[in-house]
């Protein structure tokens, strides 16, 4: 074969092979989806793994108990229509506007959440963060809720706190006080992801997008 041929020969291959990668990649972004980002095409196996299963309700005491640190779940009809008419209540872009809502939830001072290195500003600036990714996010609105608004003051910078009224939040999905604090996403079905205690905003955003394609895709 002459050398010119193999040239052609290898060139087409080339093209061949870049071609192919492209496709291999899905970009999930559109009216229904996440910011365009490209995740997992299964999301729901890689959400379970996110899953922590030993937790300890309060690791300052010896002999604590320990919970199932995060979950996926879903309400049954009843449940879900009155958490439902609970966070529209609060906010009313949940339903009205978008699919899912994720609630930030203070469960009172501890020694986790009145403690540590961060300052004021730090809290500020992660709570701006987390509000600057939700807001790329077109199906997702936010709720910040307390249980016991004591030492709620350090947290309160760039996040408005709405009262866990009638414990509605706390009895279904946070009945134990969980060092620092909790996250819930939920979607208007009534299926919904729990986290117990610190996490970071990637995290945070991670299981986010992962939660919501998983609806989106059946997988849940």
């Amino acid at each position: 074969m002459k050398k010119e041929e193999k040239n052609k020969m290898l060139i087409g291959i080339l093209i061949l092979m870049l071609a192919s990668s492209c496709t291999t990649k899905k970009n999930l972004g559109d009216s229904n989806s996440t910011n365009d980002l490209m995740i997992n095409q299964n999301p729901f196996t890689e959400l379970k793994k996110e899953i922590e299963y030993h937790g300890t309700i309060s690791p300052y005491r010896k002999g604590s108990p320990k919970v199932l640190r995060s979950n996926i779940d879903s309400l049954n009809k009843d449940e879900a229509i009155e958490i439902n008419n609970f966070i529209t209540s609060l906010n009313d872009e949940y339903l009205s506007k978008v699919e899912f809502v994720m609630v930030n939830y203070y469960p009172g001072k501890d020694d986790c959440n009145s403690t540590g290195m961060a300052t004021l500003d730090d809290i500020g600036f992660s709570n701006e963060k987390l509000n600057k990714e939700l807001s790329k996010r077109k199906q997702i609105t936010q709720l910040n809720v307390f249980k016991n608004d004591d030492g709620i003051s350090r947290w309160n910078k760039n996040r408005k706190w709405e009262f866990d009224e009638n414990l509605m939040i706390a009895n279904q999905f946070f009945s134990e006080h969980y060092p620092c604090s909790s996250y819930l996403i939920l979607h208007k079905s009534g299926k919904y992801y729990y986290y117990f205690g610190e996490s970071s905003v990637e995290k945070k955003v991670k299981d986010i997008d992962l939660f919501m394609e998983s609806i989106f895709k059946g997988l849940i």
